[in-house]
C-alpha cells in the first residue's frame, strides 16, 4: 500500500511533521502544495528523500466553495484555458523547487478530477511522461462503481464519481495511476488509527493510496484551516510502536508507487517484515 502525506508546505508545522514521518520511514509518498510558503530548508530536507519515497505534486485552486467549483465544472462553466495554465505554472514551480519533476500528480479537495480540469491533469501527465518521468495520478474511484461496488468513501462523501472520466482518459493516454484511495477525514466518526487498522482490513494492494493529514497545529495553519487537531493525532499514531505492529499484524508493507531505483531495503515498511515476506 501507498501511504501519503498530503499538503507538504501547508504550513512550517506540517511540512516538520512530514518529514519526521519520511525520517522514520512512515511514509512511501507526500505530495507538495508549491503556491504555499515552502521554507527552502524544508524543501532541501525533503529532496535528500526522495531515493526512498514517491514525491508529488498536490494541485491546488482558488473556488469559492467546493460544492459550487463542482456544479460549475460539471455544467462546462469554468474558465479550462485559465486553470490549464495554472496547472503548469505549479508543475513549472515544482520543477525550480526540486530540479525534477513530480512523481504523481494529485488535487487538493480531489478536484484534478472534476470536469474541466482533469482534461488537463491528463495533458500534463503527457508531458510530463514526455520529459522522462514516469508520473502517475490519482484517482479516488473503483472501475466497478457503475456496478454499484463504489468503496471510496472519504468524511462520509463519495469521491468516486467524477474520478470515472478521470480514469478513462488516463487509460486512454497510457498514463499510470493507482487502483483503490482511502483517506480520514471524518474524526466524529472514528479516530485515525481506528479508521487506519478498518482500512488493512480491506487487503489494501500495493497499487492503492492511503492519503493522510499528519501536522503539528501552528499559527499559520490556524489561519488557513479547521482540521487541526486530528492532524496531531495522526502525526503521533503514525509515530507510535502501534502503527508498525498492526502493519505487521496484517502483513502489509508501505511502498512507493515508483519503485524504479529505489532499493528495497530503503523503501520496506516495516523492515522487520523483509525476511518474513520473502522466505
Amino acid at each position: 500500500m501507498i501511504l501519503c502525506a498530503d499538503d507538504f508546505g501547508f504550513s512550517a508545522g506540517v511540512s516538520t511533521a512530514i518529514l519526521e514521518l519520511i525520517s522514520m520511514k512512515r511514509l512511501s509518498a507526500t505530495s507538495v502544495m508549491v503556491k504555499e510558503n515552502l521554507l527552502p530548508e524544508h524543501v532541501q530536507e525533503l529532496k535528500k528523500y526522495h531515493h526512498q519515497l514517491d514525491i508529488g505534486l498536490h494541485l491546488s485552486f482558488k473556488y469559492e466553495s467546493l460544492s459550487t467549483f463542482y456544479i460549475q465544472s460539471f455544467f462546462r462553466q469554468l474558465d479550462t484555458q485559465a486553470f490549464n495554465q495554472e496547472m503548469k505554472f505549479q508543475i513549472d514551480r515544482f520543477h525550480e523547487l526540486f530540479g525534477f519533476y513530480p512523481d504523481h500528480l494529485d488535487g487538493h479537495m480531489h478536484v484534478h478530477q472534476f470536469p474541466g480540469l482533469r482534461e488537463s491533469v491528463a495533458q500534463w501527465s503527457r508531458w510530463i511522461h514526455s520529459q522522462g518521468t514516469s508520473s502517475y495520478v490519482r484517482v479516488c474511484g473503483d472501475r466497478n462503481i457503475f456496478q454499484g461496488k463504489v468503496r471510496s468513501y472519504v468524511g462520509g462523501k463519495i469521491i468516486a464519481l467524477p474520478s470515472a472520466g478521470l480514469k478513462k482518459l488516463l487509460l486512454q493516454s497510457g498514463i499510470p495511476h493507482n487502483d483503490f484511495v482511502w483517506g480520514y477525514y471524518d474524526p466524529k466518526e472514528s479516530k485515525f488509527g481506528d479508521h487506519f487498522k478498518q482500512t488493512l482490513n480491506l487487503g489494501p494492494s500495493e497499487k492503492d493510496i492511503f492519503f493522510c493529514h499528519p501536522g503539528y497545529v501552528d499559527r499559520e495553519l490556524e489561519n488557513k484551516d479547521n482540521f487541526l487537531w486530528p492532524r496531531k493525532e495522526t502525526l503521533d499514531y503514525l509515530k507510535s510502536s502501534e502503527f508498525i505492529e498492526v502493519l505487521q499484524s496484517k502483513g502489509q508493507v508501505i511502498l512507493p508507487y515508483q519503485k524504479k531505483g529505489k532499493g528495497i531495503d530503503e523503501v520496506l515498511l516495516p523492515i522487520q517484515m523483509v525476511g518474513s515476506l520473502f522466505k
